[in-house]
């Protein structure tokens, strides 16, 4: 007879405990979305943006006319950039400047054309650039390396994005015409195509471009709400510029340039904000049990980290992020940062793969190094003798250090044996 008050007891405290995760969740991602400047960069990306549209255009029109089907495929990524990507009646004006310019690329010199892929690469390192910094990777890939995938994107992205669209419409169409639906379930399949279309275009972008692991799941989930995010804020961007014209009433003919400038700033608005996510959402079991904040609290985190890292080296492996994190009871920002230090001092290195690794052998490495990295250390050499109450205290600040020094004079891999 009790069973039922203890299950609505169990219940409500699920409830109570699922909430208290989504809010620790939610002010995690404004933390770091504001930490990362987004709203800043989103601005800055919007006028790069601007200024690499032609480039852009004329690098794909030059690309698809290679192809096949190369009027289909332009047809196909124009309907879904025109009824996705783009406001309304500014789009489309922008979107024939655009088209018009290309077009006449053809006559630049090859300084000229060469201006045009400087151009839209800059804009390719900047998105890279970004993300990483919202997933606080400070490392980047090679230049060689960075160089063939902006290429590699640029050139063969938009093919494969108006090809997966051109082959879905058709499909839907197809079976439509087959079972004869009516005509808004039509318009209800290819909104559908177009949000599911986004939500992989946006998911690859935060899973591939980090120079760090990424969860394909959580870059999934994140994918899928900038997707109908950007979907739900064209519909709003539509309706605030049908009932308030005032760009139009101020700018006149020239308000499309506004109006699509700022549907920029608002489309890099959401497309970080799902970067965020994506690099918040694997340290959501981290807000159940967080490490708290104290004097120390980098050295111990460290050492946890580093306790670990003999472990996987006694086992042959390595160490993902999000191992680490879990161990250390931390985000996986603070993890990385600790981790580019240790291998700045060369003592942990990171794998091609994203994983982490002692560079040394466990034996060789002190607790001292570790510790005069985040704890303490002597001061740099005074170029002028000191005298009085700071002499004093120099003189007893090298006896502490020299006292901790001498106390942590043992290798690591003993901590990590007292640790088991």
């Amino acid at each position: 007879m009790n069973s039922r008050p203890d299950s609505g007891d169990d219940f409500r405290q699920r409830v109570s405990g699922l909430a208290v995760s989504v809010r620790h969740l939610l002010v995690a991602i404004w933390r770091r979305f504001r930490e990362g400047h987004c709203a800043q960069v989103a601005a800055s990306l919007a006028f790069t943006t601007l200024l690499s549209l032609v480039p852009f255009v004329t690098l794909v029109a030059v690309v698809s006319s290679k192809f096949p089907q190369s009027a289909h495929l332009d047809a196909a990524l124009r309907g879904f950039l025109l009824d996705n990507l783009l406001p309304d009646k500014a789009g489309k004006v922008i979107a024939g400047y655009a088209i018009q310019f290309s077009q006449k690329a053809t006559n630049l010199t090859i300084a000229g054309a060469f201006a045009l892929v400087v151009t839209a690469v800059l804009l390719m390192k900047t998105i890279d650039q970004v993300l990483n910094q919202i997933w606080m990777v400070r490392s980047r890939r090679p230049w060689a390396t960075r160089l063939a995938a902006y290429w590699m994107a640029l050139s063969f992205g938009p093919i494969l994005l108006a090809g997966g669209v051109f082959l879905a419409s058709a499909m839907l169409s197809m079976s439509l015409n087959i079972v004869n639906e009516p005509v808004w379930l039509e318009a209800a399949g290819l909104r559908f195509i177009s949000v599911a279309v986004l939500s992989g275009v946006f998911a690859m972008l935060y899973y591939a471009v980090p120079h760090c692991s990424v969860r394909l799941g959580d870059a999934v989930v994140a994918g899928v709400l900038a997707a109908v995010g950007l979907s739900v804020m064209q519909r709003l961007f539509s309706f605030y510029l049908i009932h308030f014209p005032s760009y139009t009433l101020v700018y006149g003919a020239f308000a499309a340039v506004p109006i699509f400038l700022l549907w920029l700033y608002l489309s890099w608005i959401v497309i970080l904000l799902g970067a965020v996510v994506a690099a918040v959402l694997p340290e959501r079991n981290l807000r159940r049990r967080p490490l708290p904040v104290f004097p120390g609290r980098r050295l111990y985190v460290t050492l946890q980290i580093i306790a670990e890292l003999v472990d996987a080296q006694r086992e042959g492996g390595r160490r993902d992020v999000d191992v680490l994190a879990d161990v250390a009871r931390c985000g996986h920002g603070e993890v990385r940062e600790l981790l580019e230090v240790l291998e700045c001092a060369r003592i942990a290195a990171r794998r091609e793969d994203g994983g982490w690794l002692l560079a040394r052998a466990a034996g060789d490495v002190l607790l001292v190094e570790v510790a005069r990295l985040f704890a303490w250390n002597l001061p740099a050499s005074a170029s002028l003798p000191l005298a009085g109450s700071e002499a004093g205290i120099d003189s007893r600040w090298r006896d502490l250090v020299r006292a901790l020094d001498a106390a942590a004079a043992i290798p690591i891999d003993t901590l990590a044996a007292k640790r088991t």
